[in-house]
């Protein structure tokens, strides 16, 4: 959830990662929001009566925004105003988290939150609405929040298309990049067997207490070189949200492909229970069992 506090130089934005963490993909929000709005209102429901938050991203907002404005689309939006104040930025640049990892102290938001996010789009939409003023009214400025909702997101970028075409290139860039160290990677172990056992021995070493980032990042990245799957340009964004989602979230529902490749790796306690998209059953009613008693397992920074 977002808070904030006024002082004499402004607003301080504070993201609160309250558990249970939920990172659900694409597909499961159109689910959601479109072919089985059942279960979207089943979901909803147990969000707000755990007060959980629900991760979301600026590539995910980007895949989700390129869909057009056909009805699933609207529906899709529906859907995300509804979640309320029960959400908050994920930083799905894994590489860019292990880095905040190393750096990160107790007075800072913890490292899965994306700030460049929380600061470029949220300040463009309170300054929409006319609370960043000279002397704040913080009873308006509270009104104003519980309306800050993932719909919100996309209303900036409809208000701010350059600010779309930013983010659309950098995901292609991403994509691209991404594609093209997986097909590198994968060449070099299949031409050179030496290169191959080399990497089959590799043993990720995971130390208790700390972030398992790396780690898991470590884990998907071998099973896929090593794998026969192929490895699209999408697959890009998946390996991000999974690699980042499964370790600062308690729950996190992915396509069946990217659920069967997260279950296959050895992963710490501390990270999320994974499903596939066709077990949302399961998930509903493990995150319907959640509760203040239950022992949370996505690595906790004190943001």
């Amino acid at each position: 959830m977002l808070h904030y506090s006024t002082n004499k130089k402004g607003v301080q934005i504070i993201q609160d990662a309250t558990a249970p963490r939920i990172y659900l993909d694409y597909c499961v929000l159109r689910r959601f929001s479109d072919s089985h709005p059942g279960e979207g209102e089943q979901f909803l429901d147990i969000l707000k009566k755990t007060g959980g938050t629900l991760y979301f991203s600026w590539m995910l907002l980007i895949e989700s925004y390129n869909q057009g404005t056909g009805r699933a689309y609207r529906r899709l939006l529906n859907f995300l105003k509804r979640i309320g104040p029960y959400w908050g930025f994920l930083d799905c640049e894994y590489i860019k988290v292990v880095e905040k990892e190393k750096q990160w102290s107790h007075r800072k938001q913890g490292p899965q939150v994306d700030e460049t996010m929380l600061k470029e789009i949220f300040l463009q939409w309170i300054r929409h609405h006319n609370c960043l003023i000279k002397r704040l009214y913080p009873i308006l400025l509270w009104f104003r929040l519980l309306k800050f909702t993932p719909k919100s997101l996309f209303d900036e970028l409809k208000r701010c298309p350059e600010d779309y075409v930013k983010y659309k290139e950098l995901a292609e860039s991403t994509k691209t990049n991404m594609k093209s160290i997986i097909d590198n990677a994968r060449k070099s172990v299949r031409n050179n067997t030496t290169a191959r056992n080399n990497m089959e021995k590799i043993v990720p070493l995971y130390t208790q207490g700390t972030p398992p980032t790396e780690y898991i990042y470590k884990q998907i990245h071998k099973l896929i070189i090593l794998g026969n799957d192929n490895f699209e340009p999408n697959d890009g964004p998946d390996l991000m949200h999974s690699t980042v989602a499964s370790a600062y979230s308690e729950f996190v529902v992915l396509d069946k492909k990217w659920a069967s490749r997260l279950k296959s790796i050895e992963v710490p306690d501390c990270a999320a229970k994974i499903y596939g998209i066709n077990e949302l059953d399961q998930f509903l009613e493990d995150l319907a069992a959640y509760g203040p008693s239950h022992i949370s397992t996505g690595f906790h920074a004190d943001r």
